[in-house]
């Protein structure tokens, strides 16, 4: 009988085990930013993995204890109160989650690299280039090709000030010099952040593309002077960069940087 109970507080101790360690490594990787990965990395996962588990447990330990009649043990008895609030919950959150905008509750959000030849021939270019771009793109350009980016949608979250607000700046400069009328605000931005490519997508200087990408969420200021700043006009990016286009890959364009500090400066 010992032996038993041994073996059965062995079993419910795993999933909180589990979930702690989850939630242990949560903390690490906020304390070590960003040695590790992203804190959400060590719970997003464990989570929907605890939840199903625990789900299935639920319903289980409830059958057992309808099963054993009326008079179920302490040890059932403690299952089926801790079970029934999971197994309540767990089945209501997946049938009112598309009422929240969520189409299902535990997509993993898993996507293939596209265009992959994009990937590609960044891939094959120096280890010490610094590429630019405000695409969906860049946020898996550094995991897929080993080479950095400057920002990314993905990677400018506000974990904290140090880490956020020289991104935060530097995207800010390169809206700015994407949109601005000269092109000297945009070589300066080359100069100053040692930017050795730039990804655009063909519709970037348009307005429904700046009110559809994720920065004019994020910067909506810097959204509505895009768009005022296309109202007067074409952007001298827009305008000169097609000289400096070193691949097209669909609806992306990789722009050579230095290229763009050699041109001459519109009047």
């Amino acid at each position: 009988r010992g032996q038993r109970q041994r073996s059965d507080i062995r079993q419910n101790a795993l999933l909180p085990a589990f979930l702690l360690g989850s939630l242990a490594c949560y903390a690490l990787a906020h304390a070590l930013l960003f040695e590790l990965h992203l804190p959400s990395r060590y719970i997003q996962h464990s989570l929907r993995m605890v939840a199903g588990i625990g789900f299935g447990i639920s319903v289980a330990a409830i059958i057992a204890a309808c099963a054993g009649g009326p008079a179920p043990e302490p040890r059932h008895r403690r299952m089926v109160i801790l079970a029934l609030p999971l197994a309540v919950f767990l089945p209501l959150a997946i049938l009112t989650a598309p009422l929240f905008g969520k189409d299902v509750l535990f997509n993993v959000k898993y996507r293939s690299p596209e265009p992959q030849e994009l990937y590609d021939y960044i891939a094959l270019q120096p280890r010490d280039v610094v590429i630019a771009s405000d695409t969906r793109q860049a946020d898996d350009i550094p995991l897929r090709t080993g080479r950095s980016v400057l920002f990314s949608h993905k990677h400018s979250i506000p974990y904290h000030p140090n880490y956020y607000e020289p991104m935060r700046d530097a995207i800010i400069a390169f809206l700015r010099a994407l949109y601005a009328p000269d092109l000297k605000q945009m070589q300066h931005f080359v100069a100053g952040h040692r930017v050795s490519h730039l990804i655009l997508h063909r519709a970037a200087f348009t307005p429904a593309y700046i009110r559809s990408i994720w920065w004019s969420r994020q910067f909506p200021d810097e959204a509505e002077r895009a768009i005022r700043a296309l109202d007067r006009g074409l952007p001298a990016v827009a305008r000169q960069a097609g000289r400096c286009v070193r691949a097209s890959y669909g609806e992306l364009l990789v722009i050579g940087a230095q290229c763009l500090l050699r041109l001459d400066r519109e009047d």
